[in-house]
């Protein structure tokens, strides 16, 4: 490519780039400008492309931005300049524009490429890892404008969404575009030169990769990126593991400025969440000896966490004196609390699981033990001695110090369990009965309050009504309207009322917190991942269980044909769609990102087991009559 006026002049300590390029293929021309010297390093130092893709390019670069919008608004290109055009400025520019007759269409498109290399982490430059693949913006916008490149992008957002929210899923439409949207959480990730992936806990949480709250936002990762969740559980079975066996808060605490210095809170929702990933990545990658490296960390993880419940005579059972995300309650100054006890359940059967599949008959037999003991000490009642199950109003309270209050997400742990198990922890009746409660009780114009009996904080957590969407459509008792009621209430609240789906809060005012103006409006954390536990849904609706590990993939979809739902896995996004015809339902398993593979009859639908067996790339496709 021939390239023409292509100038640097040192601006504030900088260097202001530009240039156009009038090579023979229009595709090829771009404007260009670097920021500052090249010579130096820094997380503002970089450059930028500019890259138009068909049409008839135009470019322009000033001082002024005032010039480049007037020339292009009263010319549509930048031609009235002159050999101004060309000249370094501060601000560049570029149009692209094109002759069509009656009837026809033409896309153009220009691309915006960018390049800053060191990125930083408190003034330590750690980079960015795409400068291990490019050196330079214009390199990246050259691959984007190649011949076909931007209609696959698009291709592959349309396949991704058509995973996720295909016209023809059942699923409500408010439902769909609340979770398709929960996709743009990536937009947090930090990947770093060497290869680290990290995310802040959010852009208003200074830590980094708290557990409890990556659990809540890890599906999508472990779905369409799974070297993400690698990278955590790398971490955290290493260096973010204390010596005492438990797993270390956040991979960088509040107010420390280095880059994987651990450290954080004693969580009941810390260790027991890295060892229930632990298990979700076996069963999601059919990979056990996965397990195997990783089981020295989680025997000592175990051990840490049934100390610290206690098991054997006269010791309490239950998860004691633990913080959890829920941290502005002061659960952690009580004996124990419902949310940390129904997760330690769901934990310890994770556990038991885990050392079946690996022969280890002592950490079985331990796990097994502090589970029967969990669950009796949680389910005796206040009335003889208990700490948690009102016999009364049949509820749990929410924790050991009250005999009234009741809080939403008591029950995450039970849709924890459902999930990775197909079961529950404890009896159902025990779930039937707290859900009701906890509706009667918490329910609001903008979804579930938090705590009530009394009220601790008028606010809305967004993990709540989730939860309680999942267990009740799972439960059946309610219709499906009702069941979704407040998630829906808290979900259109954002979608639309505030219309910010790429912005969701950790916590919302009630209705009747503060002012008028304050009601159903965000009240702390931007960009935020706690309602993106209404991920769950998406393997419920599909009725999927996975258990890789042992060679089977069921779906048993909770929809009649005709549909086309999600079937997602560790590293592979697919789609199940199910029709009439006169010999009965056809199915047909695609497969849009990644790859799955399933041994001759462990693909189950509705019971079915299709006889052949599954090994399915992106854009590859079985279907069969039953």
């Amino acid at each position: 490519m021939k390239q023409t006026g292509y100038v640097e002049k040192d601006i504030s300590g900088g260097v202001a780039c530009s240039a156009a390029g009038m090579g023979e293929d229009p595709l090829l021309n771009y404007t260009k400008w670097c920021m500052c010297q090249p010579s130096t390093t820094g997380p503002s130092l970089g450059d930028m492309t500019l890259r138009p893709v068909g049409g008839k390019p135009s470019f322009g670069s000033s001082d002024s931005p005032r010039a480049l919008w007037e020339a292009f608004t009263k010319h549509g290109d930048f031609s009235s300049l002159g050999e101004a055009s060309t000249k370094a400025g501060g601000q560049g520019a570029v149009a692209v524009g094109t002759t069509i007759g009656p009837s026809q269409s033409i896309t153009l498109s220009i691309v915006v490429a960018w390049h800053f290399p060191d990125r930083d982490f408190y003034g330590a430059i750690l980079g960015n890892y795409y400068a291990n693949l490019w050196d330079n913006s214009f390199e990246v916008a050259a691959e984007l404008a190649a011949q076909g490149r931007l209609s696959k992008v698009v291709r592959d957002i349309n396949a991704h969404h058509a995973v996720i929210a295909h016209p023809r899923n059942p699923t409500p439409v408010w439902l769909k575009d609340m979770l398709v949207n929960q996709w743009s959480h990536f937009h947090m990730l930090m990947w770093y030169r060497d290869g680290r992936l990290r995310e802040w806990e959010a852009w208003s949480c200074i830590d980094v990769d708290s557990v409890h709250n990556d659990y809540q936002r890890h599906l999508p990762y472990l779905w369409a990126f799974p070297e993400f969740e690698k990278s955590k559980m790398e971490a955290w079975s290493t260096f973010a593991q204390h010596p005492d066996g438990y797993i270390i808060e956040s991979l960088v605490g509040f107010g420390a400025r280095v880059m994987d210095q651990p450290a954080g809170r004693l969580m009941g929702d810390t260790t027991s969440l890295y060892l229930l990933e632990l298990y979700e990545i076996m069963r999601n990658s059919g990979n056990v000896s996965y397990v195997a490296s990783k089981w020295k960390s989680a025997t000592r993880a175990v051990e840490w966490m049934i100390k610290n419940a206690g098991v054997g005579p006269g010791s309490f059972g239950l998860p004691q004196r633990l913080w959890n995300t829920y941290d502005h309650f002061g659960f952690e100054t009580h004996k124990t609390n419902a949310y940390n006890a129904h997760v330690y359940l769901t934990s310890l059967e994770a556990v038991r699981r885990m050392a079946v599949a690996l022969n280890d008959t002592w950490v079985q037999t331990w796990a097994e033990e502090a589970s029967l003991q969990g669950k009796e000490q949680l389910l005796n009642p206040i009335t003889q001695g208990g700490v948690l199950w009102n016999d009364t109003l049949k509820y749990f309270v929410a924790h050991s110090n009250t005999t009234t209050q009741i809080f939403t997400d008591t029950l995450y742990g039970q849709m924890l369990s459902h999930h990775h198990f197909g079961h529950f922890t404890i009896g159902e009746d025990y779930l039937d009965s707290h859900l009701a409660y906890e509706w009667e009780r918490n329910q609001d114009k903008y979804g579930m309050r938090v705590l009530n009996d009394p009220v601790q904080e008028d606010s809305i957590w967004m993990n709540g009504p989730p939860t309680w969407t999942y267990l009740q459509l799972q439960r059946g008792q309610l219709s499906d309207a009702a069941a979704y009621e407040p998630f829906k209430r808290m979900s259109e609240n954002f979608r639309t009322r505030l219309k910010d789906l790429w912005n969701l809060r950790a916590l919302t005012h009630t209705e009747t917190a503060g002012t008028p103006l304050e009601h159903g409006n965000p009240r702390e954390q931007g960009h935020y991942a706690f309602m993106m536990t209404d991920l769950y849904l998406l393997p419920l609706l599909s009725g999927q269980a996975t258990n890789l590990h042992k060679g089977v993939l069921s779906l048993k979809p909770r929809f009649q044909p005709p549909y086309v739902l999600p079937v997602l896995l560790m590293n592979c996004e697919a789609t199940l769609e199910a029709t009439l015809n006169s010999n009965g339902i056809m199915y047909r398993l695609a497969v849009a990102f990644g790859e799955v593979s399933i041994p001759a009859g462990g693909l189950v639908v509705n019971d079915v087991p299709y006889k052949g067996a599954v090994a399915l790339k992106a854009g590859e496709a079985i279907a069969w009559q039953v």
